[in-house]
């Protein structure tokens, strides 16, 4: 039956009805040739490559990242080796000290007297030529005269010494007269 026909028990419809035309957009398919094969081929590889640039960029920027943590790192263990060669000449030369200290203590040299001595001359290698070499400063360092190859020289005793500046019934030669 077509719709066109009045059914019983239906009234008629005075307008017919009418279906807009609406034009129908038609999407040509392109056909299959060979340069649409060519295109679409290219357009899925470039497709492939930006994905790859993403994640290639992506992993450049983290290694970046982690070459300035990585230099970072560097100049502050290059900071601690230098350190840590500064502390261990410095720990040498206290062991050095100490150790001529302990022979000047045997030799009879006052303590204070070694920190003014040149470690670099006395061989501490052998405790017997260094404590021979520490001897020579005996008694230097409380007021006594060391005179050149005089060992444990006091020089003048009190009382000499009163006479030469106070006078003791003599003249004085302090300035000659």
């Amino acid at each position: 039956m077509s719709d066109d026909m009045v059914q019983p028990g239906q009234v008629p419809d005075s307008t017919p009805a009418v279906t807009p035309v609406v034009p129908a957009v038609v999407q040509a398919t392109p056909a299959e040739t060979p340069e649409s094969k060519e295109v679409s081929k290219a357009n899925a590889e470039a497709a492939k490559w930006r994905v790859q640039f993403r994640e290639t960029e992506a992993a450049l920027k983290a290694m970046q990242a982690q070459a300035g943590d990585n230099k970072a790192l560097s100049d502050q263990l290059a900071k601690l080796q230098a350190d840590l060669a500064a502390k261990a000449a410095e720990a040498e030369q206290a062991q050095k000290l100490a150790a001529v200290i302990r022979l000047a203590v045997k030799a009879g040299v006052d303590p204070e007297l070694v920190s003014l001595l040149d470690l670099s001359k006395i061989d501490l290698s052998d405790d017997k030529k260094a404590q021979d070499v520490l001897s020579k400063f005996a008694g230097a360092g409380r007021g006594a005269q060391v005179k050149p190859g005089a060992i444990n020289n006091n020089g003048d005793t009190e009382a000499e010494l009163r006479a030469m500046f106070f006078g003791a019934g003599r003249s004085t030669n302090i300035f000659g007269g």
